[in-house]
């Protein structure tokens, strides 16, 4: 149910370390009122499962604040 290019777009941050656009950042960062305000309507309807697959599947490192991030990033 994630929109192929949201999973991408989260893929290519955690392997490749490129920063993802406005949406996923939000989301990655724990901001619900930016992912809210950022997101389409294909992702807003898909906003659990967003969450679900980044909880469970990406390194936890990576996800959870803007500092982790930034961090993941190596800004």
């Amino acid at each position: 149910m994630i929109p192929e290019r949201t999973r991408n777009s989260i893929r290519r941050y955690v392997v490749d370390k490129v920063p993802p656009r406005h949406f996923v950042t939000a989301v990655l960062e724990n901001n619900l009122f930016e992912a809210f305000g950022r997101g389409d309507e294909e992702n807003l309807d898909a906003l659990k499962e967003i969450v679900i697959y980044i909880y469970n599947e990406i390194p936890s490192g990576c996800w959870g604040s803007p500092r982790k991030v930034k961090a993941w990033l190596g800004s």
